[in-house]
């Protein structure tokens, strides 16, 4: 496993596609996990953002997993509203419209999980934004779930807008978000896609990410997965995700 996380590393650096040797990819949660965790260590500095996977329940159960994961994206992959990528950055184009909650205090691993009321007290204010998943095999999900999230949850880039400071989890679950590409819509739906919703798949991402030595930090997002699933904008173009009063995100995309 320590190989494949080298050679994932190795292509996040030379941005090269890897082929996994015979029986190098994981053949279980834990051994994706721990791949992605070596790879992380090795690519990735100050980290800017957390990014959901499978919190949509029909996509956690397409893939067969017990619950969802997450992916790491550095700071310098977290763009403001209004980016424009280089092509090179975006060598796929799916693009997905999640929630994101900014952190104002960190959440470190402790002895016992963060209660709601404490994750709660923790974010500073909710964000739209546009998540860009990028793989460093031959296609995203070409060899299943574990070696999705063994290559770091197929984590890209993030796109987040300006954030709202108040909120409740149960208009999070309400909302209705959109998603167009070049002024049409191309797709919309509910916070509550959202398996738990937004807050919801966020608390128990704190817990999972603790229980792998990992903090919270403040300043930190969390992007909590795709109300209108992931889907693929012309190139070039412009993408824009509408979530009602919490306001929109642009990103512009290259040929």
């Amino acid at each position: 496993m320590t190989a494949l996380a080298s050679k994932l590393a190795e292509a996040v650096r030379a941005r090269q596609v890897v082929t996994p040797a015979e029986g190098e990819l994981p053949d279980s949660l834990a051994a994706a996990e721990a791949v992605q965790d070596a790879m992380v260590a090795q690519t990735i500095g100050r980290i800017g953002a957390w990014k959901l996977g499978a919190t949509v329940k029909s996509v956690r159960e397409g893939f067969g997993l017990p619950r969802g994961f997450f992916g790491v994206l550095p700071a310098e992959r977290v763009l403001p509203s209004g980016a424009a990528p280089k092509a090179e950055d975006l060598p796929q184009a799916g693009v997905e419209s999640e929630i994101a909650f900014r952190f104002g205090r960190d959440l470190d691993p402790r002895g016992a999980p963060w209660s709601a009321e404490d994750v709660r007290a923790a974010i500073v204010s909710v964000h739209p934004s546009i998540e860009v998943p990028q793989t460093r095999f031959a296609g995203l999900g070409v060899h299943g779930a574990f070696g999705l999230i063994a290559d770091n949850g197929a984590s890209g880039l993030g796109v987040v807008g300006e954030g709202v400071a108040d909120w409740t989890p149960e208009e999070l679950m309400e909302l209705e978000a959109s998603v167009a590409f070049d002024g049409v819509v191309a797709a919309s739906g509910p916070g509550s896609l959202v398996e738990g919703g937004p807050f919801g798949a966020t608390v128990a991402f704190v817990a999972l990410a603790n229980a792998r030595g990992y903090t919270i930090e403040a300043g930190q997002y969390v992007m909590t997965g795709s109300c209108t699933g992931c889907l693929q904008p012309p190139r070039p173009g412009e993408v824009v995700a509408s979530f009602g009063r919490f306001g929109t995100v642009k990103l512009q995309l290259p040929a």
